[in-house]
């Protein structure tokens, strides 16, 4: 299954509030708890 909001993430097409906010909004499902996992991962990792 495609995580469309970690992919338009990973790309550039969104930027970190939106992925929170979406992670919010279905913060009671796998799939919201997945996109604020990865908020949370890329906040952690040293700039590139």
């Amino acid at each position: 299954m495609a995580c469309l909001e970690e992919i338009a993430y990973l790309q550039g097409f969104i930027g970190r509030e939106q992925l929170v906010a979406r992670g919010e909004l279905f913060a009671k499902t796998n799939y919201g708890q997945n996109l604020l996992r990865l908020a949370r991962e890329h906040d952690a990792a040293p700039p590139a």
